[in-house]
């Protein structure tokens, strides 16, 4: 059974604009509100506990832009926010620090920071690049890999085994700067799913007839078995077993009625 506890988020009182962001720490009782006042054109990022109360220990960070989105550090308190104007800003809030990196051709639009390894730091802009950068010291310049899509990307998922299982049969690639398993997908609008695989190749995996709204992983504890899950925007379930090569094989294709039991992967 779930529980919901619903508790009203109290901004500063310095603080006024639109919730544009909310990001949680995945294993930090720690909570970032991005928001943007359009009238002055200004945004702001607050922090917050687990209990909603604004922590004064740690100051709003401000900036004549809109923040897009953000993405913690898996373990540590550090936070990385993509801002319209192109900049990437790093919030360190162990050492009280804040350092602002150079504007990007394009502005980044999803932030995702992989929780395993290296723990790399992956982005996607809007002229659908994919961002790579292999340590959290080097997030705000220039990224260390990035590969081009040629579709409009709506959704991103890491092929990863759940933190404190052994992976036996995959392999991890090395690129500069340090060593992470690059092994994801990337939906498209136009109903291309990519596979950027250990090996660093970004290849269409397969292609479906509607637009991407979600992905999704699984696989089972003490099983060699992988398989992904798609959800288009007509509500179409298509689910895929993943060899250890890296072939997509297609075990079934339904709507979202037919498959109620698998709403709680995504």
């Amino acid at each position: 059974m779930s529980l919901f506890v619903e508790r009203r988020l109290a901004l500063p009182r310095h603080v006024s604009g639109t919730p544009v962001a909310l990001c949680w720490h995945p294993s930090l009782p720690l909570f970032a509100c991005c928001t943007f006042n359009e009238q002055v054109s200004s945004g702001s990022v607050s922090f917050f506990d687990n209990q909603a109360v604004f922590q004064q220990k740690h100051s709003v960070k401000t900036r004549p832009s809109s923040p897009d989105c953000a993405a913690w550090h898996p373990t540590k308190r550090l936070l990385v926010v993509a801002w319209r104007d192109g900049r990437m800003c790093r919030y360190d809030l162990e050492q009280d620090a804040t350092q602002e990196g150079s504007p990007s051709e394009q502005p980044v639009t999803k932030l995702i920071w992989h929780n395993q390894g290296a723990f790399p730091l992956c982005a996607i802009d809007k002229s659908n690049r994919v961002l790579i950068w292999n340590a959290e010291e080097s997030a705000t310049g220039k990224p260390n890999t990035s590969y081009d899509v040629p579709q409009s990307i709506t959704s991103f998922e890491f092929l990863q085994l759940r933190v404190g299982e052994q992976s036996r049969n995959r392999a991890d690639t090395t690129v500069e700067g340090g060593s992470s398993p690059l092994d994801f997908l990337l939906g498209c609008q136009e109903g291309g799913v990519y596979h950027l695989d250990p090996q660093g190749r970004l290849i269409e995996a397969f292609k479906l007839t509607d637009s991407v709204r979600s992905l999704s992983y699984y696989k089972a504890a003490r099983s060699q078995i992988r398989t992904a899950y798609v959800i288009t925007d007509s509500l179409g379930v298509t689910r895929y077993q993943i060899s250890t090569s890296g072939v997509f094989d297609e075990k079934l294709n339904a709507s979202v009625a037919q498959c109620i039991e698998y709403f709680a992967l995504f």
